[in-house]
């Protein structure tokens, strides 16, 4: 478990182009929802989060698998491999990347 009590972000992170489509298409549910895996991912290990995980947020949280999903998938700012999830490239620096994959698959 990562030991981060912060997320340093840009206070314009929602003119990132790719965020502003998610608003425009999901409102700030959306919004919200990436912050929430924003925050879920800088606790996990490695920075992934295993699909079991976002069961559970998914359940505490009342979402719907459909937003979920687009959420993850639609937009550009997840990578979702087999059961994990995690930041795209364009969130970490390249060097940084390669260590946030699991090395158990």
């Amino acid at each position: 478990m990562n030991n981060l009590t912060f997320i340093k972000h840009s206070a314009a992170a929602k003119s990132d182009p790719r965020l502003s489509v998610l608003i425009d298409k999901e409102g700030l549910k959306g919004y919200g929802l990436y912050w929430m895996l924003m925050e879920c991912l800088a606790h996990a290990p490695r920075l992934t989060a295993s699909m079991e995980v976002l069961r559970v947020l998914k359940k505490q949280h009342r979402l719907s698998a459909d937003l979920l999903q687009r959420v993850l998938e639609n937009y550009g700012l997840f990578v979702v491999k087999k059961r994990y999830i995690l930041l795209t490239r364009t969130q970490k620096t390249s060097k940084e990347l390669p260590a946030a994959y699991p090395r158990s698959e």
